[in-house]
């Protein structure tokens, strides 16, 4: 479009030109005493307000340009932090099972606690992605970042329930299960919850 629309206030240039000389070999034939000069002025002056015109059409499609591109670098970042909230709550959703069984002389134990340490690690990254895209100006309601920090509280409830088991506090192994039982019923329903479209979520500049 932008293209087209240059082309064609180009093309309208070149005919103001023509059209002027046309004239200007019109009147010396008839033996005019009409001014070259006056009419070069206006040929200039014509020339001017159509490069005019198109340098600010050229000034106002860039703006559009770089909105589109602010835009369009905004949803992608939306959509990245998006996949990886689905994937953080696919690995925690997975790893409930084998939190609230383990025992310290468990083969996997260990292993269990240093995934856990990552995952937290993966939360606290992917909270601090959405709360940057106030650099894109995305907005989304405070409901979306709770839940986003749920995350982060299911791998906090797990590391104090691994700190009991390794002490074999029964009454605080028991108080950890049940909290994560909450936790982790809390992401099972948040799971819903983001089941919506992406511009029912989270606010793009206009």
């Amino acid at each position: 479009m932008y293209n087209k629309i240059v082309k064609a206030l180009v093309v309208l240039m070149i005919v103001l030109v023509i059209i002027t000389f046309t004239n200007i070999i019109h009147f010396q034939l008839k033996g005019s005493n009409m001014e070259i000069g006056a009419w070069s002025d206006w040929v200039s002056a014509a020339c001017n307000l159509v490069i005019a015109g198109t340098a600010l059409y050229a000034a106002y499609s860039a703006k559009n340009w770089i909105r589109g591109q602010h835009n369009a670098t905004a949803y992608t970042k939306v959509n990245e932090i998006m996949s990886e909230y689905d994937k953080i709550t696919h690995i925690l959703i997975k790893m409930f099972p084998k939190a609230t069984t383990t025992l310290p002389n468990d083969s996997g134990f260990t292993e269990l606690r240093m995934a856990n340490e990552i995952n937290a690690y993966m939360c606290i990254d992917v909270i601090s992605r959405l709360e940057s895209l106030n650099r894109w100006r995305v907005n989304y309601a405070p409901e979306v970042h709770d839940k986003f920090e749920e995350l982060l509280e299911f791998c906090n409830t797990s590391y104090y329930l691994f700190a009991a088991v390794i002490t074999k506090d029964y009454d605080l192994i028991a108080d950890g299960q049940a909290k994560l039982k909450l936790a982790i019923d809390k992401i099972n329903k948040n799971k819903e919850f983001f089941q919506k479209d992406i511009q029912e979520l989270f606010s793009f500049p206009k």
